[in-house]
Formats: structure tokens, C-alpha cells, sequence
């Protein structure tokens, strides 16, 4: 599904993936893609929003709120990888890459239009304020301006992008050994060596 997919529109679905599954969650939701959209092109997404400004921070903490309303264990009962897109998400990925037919990639805008499309994403946006009426449209009236103010993605952006994820699972992992949560400590540690990894390869090019 994902071949072609920029690797920004991937690894925002994999931080949705991750937060998903550090939460205690069986499944990703709308509200963790958006995180991950946010958390990986910040800077983007709030060019393509214009005036509406969406913050980490915001989404960050509207994400723990539904987790709390949501989770029904305490303890994470599911590996890192039996932790699936629910149905909502599902259709969102299948609308992006509908909304980029004929483009040669599927980008974090694509996402963020069909986040705002979808119906059940809906009171997503509202509960962050912001208003979806006429947004898909702004969004691809101002494409063009920011695809030719960034026509070369910097190797630097990404690198701080995976220093922060590095950042974020170590936090993480201290959090599983102060709760005793050995077998999520052991799971975190493992995603957080595959951003170390990534790093390290990144370095070296």
C-alpha cells in the first residue's frame, strides 16, 4: 500500500503506529496519524493550515485524553505489531492515495486533506478549534507556493526528526522501568534501537 508514499507520510504513520502502541491501545486511530503528521512535518502542515495553527503540544495532549477515555487495561496486552489500523484510518490511507491519482507520490498533505474529509475525523478538528469547511481547498491552493519554497528537503530536517524520536522513545523507556513494565520496556527499547540504527546510518551518508 505504501510504495508511494514520501517518506515523511511514512514515518508519520509509523509515529502513529508507536504512540498507538505506547498508550496500551489494540488500535491506531485518527488522532494518532494526526500526531504523527504534526510531530514529523510541524512546519508544513502549518503552512498548509495558513491562519489555523495546529501544535504537537495540543494534539499531544487531545491524544492522551482519548487514550484515557479509551483504554480499558493498564498493562499493554498486545506486541508492537498486533496493533492495527482501525477502520477509519484504514479508509484515510486508501482516500490519500485516491487524492494524489496521477502525482507520483503520496505526501503528509494528502493525509491531512483526507483527515479532514473523512467524516469521523470530524470532531477530531473541532475539539482542536479548528474549522474544516472550505480547509481541503485552501490546503491545495497552496501547495504549489510551498512545493516551490521547499523544492529540496533538507538532510538536516530529517536527522533532528529522527533525534527527536530517539529522544522521545529513551523518555519512554524509563517511564516502562520506573511502572516495573518490563515486557513494554523490552518492546520500547526495541523501537528505540531502530531510530539509534537510522541515525547511525544517516550519519555515515
Amino acid at each position: 500500500m505504501f510504495e508511494q508514499f514520501t517518506e515523511p507520510a511514512i514515518n508519520s504513520i509509523e509515529f502513529a503506529h508507536e504512540e498507538a502502541y505506547f498508550l496500551g491501545l489494540d488500535l491506531i486511530d485518527t488522532e494518532h496519524v494526526l500526531l504523527g503528521l504534526v510531530s514529523e512535518d510541524e512546519e508544513r502542515i502549518g503552512l498548509l493550515l495558513g491562519d489555523q495553527k495546529i501544535l504537537a503540544a495540543a494534539v499531544q495532549a487531545l491524544v492522551l485524553d482519548r487514550a484515557q477515555r479509551k483504554r480499558t487495561q493498564t498493562n499493554q496486552t498486545k506486541r508492537f505489531e498486533e496493533v492495527v489500523f482501525n477502520k477509519e484510518v484504514n479508509e484515510i490511507l486508501k482516500l490519500a492515495a485516491k487524492t494524489a491519482v496521477g502525482l507520483e507520490h503520496v505526501g503528509t498533505e494528502h493525509l491531512l486533506i483526507s483527515l479532514i474529509t473523512h467524516g469521523e475525523s470530524k470532531p477530531l478538528f473541532k475539539e482542536l478549534g479548528l474549522s474544516t469547511n472550505d480547509l481541503p481547498h485552501e490546503i491545495e491552493s497552496r501547495l504549489s507556493v510551498i512545493s516551490k519554497a521547499n523544492t529540496k528537503k533538507s538532510a538536516i530536517d530529517k536527522i533532528n526528526v529522527i533525534e527527536r524520536r530517539i529522544a522521545t522513545w529513551t523518555r519512554r523507556v524509563e517511564q516502562c522501568r520506573q511502572l516495573g513494565l518490563l515486557e513494554l520496556e523490552q518492546e520500547t527499547n526495541k523501537i528505540k534501537s531502530t531510530w539509534e540504527s537510522e541515525f547511525s546510518k544517516r550519519n555515515k551518508g
